[in-house]
C-alpha cells in the first residue's frame, strides 16, 4: 500500500534510497497495475476488432463501442488497432 498522501508527483527521488522496503512495495503495486492495464487494453482491442470487422474485413474506418470500455485505456487499444490496420496504408 502506498504511503498516506502519496501521488506520483509527490514521491521524492531519494525515496528508494531512504525507504527501500516501501519503494519495493510501490514497485510491486505499479507492476500489478500495469499488468492489469495491459490485460484490459488487450480485451478492449480484441472486442473492438471483432465488432469493427464483423461486417467488413477491410474497413476504411473502424468503429466500436461499449459502455464497458475503460476510458483510461480505450485510446491505447485504438492506437494499437490503428497501427495494425492503417499504418501500412498510404
Amino acid at each position: 500500500m502506498p504511503p498516506a498522501g502519496w501521488t506520483p508527483l509527490k514521491l521524492p527521488e531519494s525515496f528508494a534510497d531512504s525507504r527501500p522496503f516501501e519503494a519495493g512495495q510501490l514497485a510491486q503495486l505499479l507492476e500489478l497495475q500495469n499488468r492489469e492495464r495491459q490485460q484490459i487494453t488487450q480485451q478492449i482491442q480484441q472486442d473492438a476488432e471483432q465488432q469493427a470487422l464483423t461486417s467488413d474485413p477491410e474497413p476504411l474506418l473502424m468503429f466500436a463501442s461499449s459502455p464497458h470500455y475503460n476510458a483510461g485505456v480505450v485510446g491505447l487499444a485504438a492506437s494499437r488497432l490503428t497501427e495494425k490496420y492503417y499504418a501500412h496504408r498510404s
